[in-house]
């Protein structure tokens, strides 16, 4: 009886310790969390989710913040190696047309930046960058705020 209490108790901590670790934040994901409220007042998070595991062994969280006027979203994925994430970003969809068109200088090792048009409809600018083995994907009701919302991001992952 005993033992089998044990066994229990030993179960039950460790599905604690690995729940409470699938949901701590790695310090890259905390710091891109952190990116817009610590660069601009008036920023908050007002959503946070993951990271996740993908079956592919990336890791992936979503957040959104706001300042009261406007909301960004950001999808953060940490690939496995550089060369999946390269080959991840150089592999859009058949149904979208090629990048290379949208490609922007200045933000991170690759980056696309799509107005709202290619969707044939008002809404957000998206925009897909790269730095090292992180993909970020963002929209925004403009311009301005993706790409500067983007540079925080970027500056935040090591």
């Amino acid at each position: 009886m005993k033992r089998a209490l044990k066994s229990i108790l030993l179960i039950l901590i460790i599905c604690f310790l690995t729940a409470a670790k699938a949901h701590t934040l790695s310090p890259a994901f905390e710091r891109v969390k952190q990116s817009l409220p610590q660069r601009e007042a008036g920023w908050r998070v007002i959503e946070a989710d993951g990271p996740y595991h993908n079956s592919d062994g990336s890791l992936q969280a979503h957040f959104r913040w706001a300042n009261g006027a406007e909301e960004v979203g950001a999808t953060v994925v940490l690939h496995k190696s550089l060369k999946a994430a390269q080959n991840q970003f150089k592999r859009p969809p058949k149904t979208e047309p090629s990048m290379d068109a949208f490609l922007i200088a200045g933000l991170g090792d690759e980056a696309c930046l799509f107005p709202p048009i290619i969707l044939h409809q008002e809404g957000p600018f998206n925009l897909r960058m790269r730095k090292a083995r992180y993909e970020i994907c963002m929209s925004a009701r403009s311009k301005d705020i993706v790409t500067r919302c983007g540079q925080y991001i970027l500056d935040a992952i090591p």
